[in-house]
């Protein structure tokens, strides 16, 4: 059995039990709001212990695989492989998706409160609604347009969604934005700000993921990605003006790549709950909902495309190709291949070059 934990890297085949560092010498700390319902619900699998545990299936497998354990302990995963997979690739693979840090914590989750702000005032008062607001408000006006070399251009070019620079109504960079946002705090990170607007098109919330300067997700917040502000139904991160024929996905990402693969302009419509509710501007004769693969996604664009039908607007769901689990994925996936075939041509090329050229 193969480990990872917060006292490092553990590896274990001895009884079936994880060597988990300095965890295994202390009874295991569950954290009272992080669970892996979302993780399952990307990933397909099963839940178990309140969300803190779960079977999920190995990179590659089909969602009807199982044969990867998964632990949640102080806010990081154990992972633990019976099949193939080691448990580095697991990690590579959970990385690559952007669902955990380097540390091992879960990213993009909306369980608990986000990295360094608090749920509430400093005497337990709650943040009102228009509080949330103005701070959304601040975030987008200290951001700005951003260009390829800065770490929100190299993310989105990790992201294989180069398509997401030029966008500065919908996506800035903020080189110091506050981790702490309804609260003084002196700790400011790069962070990639997404405006999100209410169906009258006012900025009521912004999308934030925190980065290096690098443009990887920065790995010392407990949730790098999270949302300030207030999300209305129908909300929505605007990346184009409406048009007669238009695509929305779940996330901006997601959303992104299935632009560029259907060469329509889009919306990111940020959950499924949302997706369901979500009603068209006027003028929108045409929708392709760019759904994510599993049960809820899948339900949500079939739910969203019935209410799009009973409003006279015609309506069409694509999954992405198996066995993606949504269309970034893919395009990841795709753009990594581009890469390799260049390489391949690059390698095959160099043999043709008569000794000396280029000298």
């Amino acid at each position: 059995m193969e480990a990872w934990s917060e006292g490092g890297l553990g590896v274990s085949r001895a009884g079936g039990r994880a060597a988990v560092g300095r965890l295994s010498a202390a009874p295991l700390q569950r954290s009272p709001c992080m669970t892996l319902q979302a993780l399952v619900r990307r990933l397909g699998g099963d839940l178990y212990d309140g969300g803190r545990r779960a079977n999920i299936p190995a990179p590659g497998h089909s969602r009807a695989d199982r044969s990867v354990s998964l632990l949640l302990v102080e806010g990081r995963l154990v992972i633990h492989s019976f099949g193939a997979a080691t448990w580095r690739d697991v990690r590579a693979d959970l990385l690559r998706l952007g669902l955990i840090d380097g540390e091992g914590r879960l990213i993009g989750t909306d369980n608990g409160p986000s990295g360094g702000i608090p749920p509430g005032r400093g005497g337990g008062e709650a943040v009102g609604q228009d509080a949330r607001r103005a701070a959304a408000v601040a975030l987008w006006r200290i951001s700005y347009p951003f260009e390829a070399e800065t770490p929100a251009g190299l993310y989105c070019a990790a992201r294989a969604a180069t398509n997401g620079l030029d966008r500065a109504w919908a996506m800035r960079f903020a080189p110091l934005a506050p981790t702490s946002v309804y609260r003084p705090g002196r700790w400011t990170r790069p962070a990639l700000i997404c405006a999100i607007r209410d169906p009258s098109g006012e900025l009521t919330a912004v999308e934030m993921t925190y980065l290096t300067a690098q443009g990887a997700v920065t790995s010392w917040l407990r949730t790098p990605r999270k949302s300030v502000g207030t999300i209305a139904p129908g909300s929505a991160v605007r990346l184009s003006r409406a048009a007669g024929d238009m695509v929305v996905g779940e996330g901006v990402f997601t959303t992104l790549s299935a632009m560029a693969r259907f060469d329509l302009p889009g919306w990111a419509l940020l959950s499924t709950r949302n997706l369901r509710r979500w009603t068209p501007p006027d003028g929108v004769r045409r929708v392709l909902v760019a759904a994510d693969r599993g049960m809820d996604g899948e339900a949500s664009a079939a739910s969203l495309a019935d209410s799009l039908t009973h409003r006279g607007v015609r309506a069409a769901i694509r999954l992405p190709p198996a066995p993606f689990g949504d269309w970034n994925d893919w395009a990841q996936d795709a753009a990594g291949g581009e890469e390799e075939r260049g390489r391949r041509r690059g390698r095959l090329g160099a043999g043709k070059v008569p000794p000396g050229a280029g000298a």
